[in-house]
């Protein structure tokens, strides 16, 4: 029942992403997007264990956004989409066990493959 991150936190973490230097790097980001289609365009990963999360706030509102998520997703035999539903773009913020489980999960897929080709977990 309590908050992940405490109120004081929460509320310093937000205006650190409005201050300018921020919003520059938030608007770079955005303009660098043609290197992640890119990369879309590029070889694939082959089984390498991939998640890709995708907040929910993104997918209903961002033209294009669910397609490059779903797209991203396949650049492995072995990835997957995680939608967090009521999450803004800060995941990790509004959802952090998503992220937590989402890390876990891919620590575990690794370490099955190396198992399978005899390394010791």
């Amino acid at each position: 029942g309590e908050p992940l991150v405490p109120p004081a936190l929460a509320t310093e973490m937000v205006l650190t992403q409005t201050q300018p230097d921020a919003i520059a790097e938030t608007t770079a980001e955005g303009l660098a997007r043609t290197a992640d289609d890119a990369v879309l365009a590029g070889p694939k990963l082959g089984s390498m264990p991939l998640v890709v999360l995708a907040a929910g706030e993104s997918l209903r509102n961002l033209p294009n956004w669910p397609e490059a998520q779903r797209a991203m997703a396949t650049l492995s035999t072995n990835g997957q989409l995680i939608v967090a539903d009521t999450s803004p773009h800060g995941i990790h913020i509004a959802q952090p066990e998503i992220v937590v489980d989402a890390i876990n999960e891919v620590i575990a897929e690794v370490r099955e493959q190396l198992t399978q080709f005899g390394f010791e977990k």
